[in-house]
C-alpha cells in the first residue's frame, strides 16, 4: 500500500509580490512593500514584509530556522515581529530567535487582548491603533473568532475605506 508522505502545502512559494501604494522614502526615492513568503515546518508559511529595501517584518512563524537563513542568503535585516496570535505555530519563532540571540533591537507587536504572554512583546495592540513600518501606513483590526485576542495587520488601506466598503449595501453606517 502506497502511503504519500506529508509535504509542504506550498512547494514553490511565489517570488516577492508588491503590496500597498507606491511610498516616498527618506531622501525621495520611491518603493514600494514586498511580501516574501518563506516556507517553515512542513505545513506553514511565514511572511515578511519588505516595507523599505532590505527592512523586514516577520509575520508569524513556528520556527526560525527557515526565516533565519532566508534573511541571510537575501541581506535581509528583521526589525518586527508581528504576531496575528499566540499559537505555537505562529509564536515559536519568537522563542527560537530569542534563544538563538537573534531578537536584539526587534519589536514584537501583537493583540493587547492574547490570552497567552508573547515571548518577547514590545508594543501590545488594540483594534483600530495605527501602525507605521518607514513609510508603510496601516491598523490593528481585532479578528477574533480562530482565537480570543487574535488580530489582522491591514497594510496600505485606511480604516474608514474598509468601513465604507462594509457598510456600501446597507447604506451609511
Amino acid at each position: 500500500m502506497f502511503t504519500a508522505q506529508p509535504q509542504h502545502c506550498v512547494t514553490q512559494p511565489t517570488p516577492p509580490f508588491e503590496i500597498g501604494p507606491q511610498l516616498t522614502l527618506e531622501g525621495g526615492a520611491t518603493w514600494r512593500a514586498r511580501v516574501h513568503q518563506v516556507p517553515a515546518a512542513r505545513d506553514n508559511l511565514c511572511w515578511l514584509i519588505e516595507y523599505e529595501p532590505q527592512r523586514v517584518a516577520l509575520v508569524d512563524g513556528p520556527r526560525a530556522s527557515e526565516v533565519a537563513s532566508y534573511l541571510v542568503t537575501r541581506h535581509l535585516t528583521l526589525t518586527h515581529v508581528l504576531n496575528t496570535h499566540t499559537h505555537g505555530d505562529h509564536i515559536g519563532v519568537n522563542r527560537e530567535l530569542i534563544s538563538r540571540g537573534l531578537m536584539e533591537g526587534v519589536e514584537v507587536w501583537a493583540s493587547a487582548s492574547a490570552p497567552v504572554e508573547v515571548p518577547g512583546l514590545t508594543r501590545s495592540l488594540h483594534d483600530g491603533e495605527d501602525l507605521s513600518l518607514g513609510a508603510l501606513k496601516g491598523f490593528v483590526w481585532l479578528t477574533e473568532g480562530h482565537l480570543n485576542g487574535h488580530v489582522s495587520f491591514v497594510w496600505g488601506a485606511q480604516q474608514d475605506e474598509l468601513n465604507a466598503c462594509a457598510h456600501h449595501d446597507e447604506g451609511s453606517p
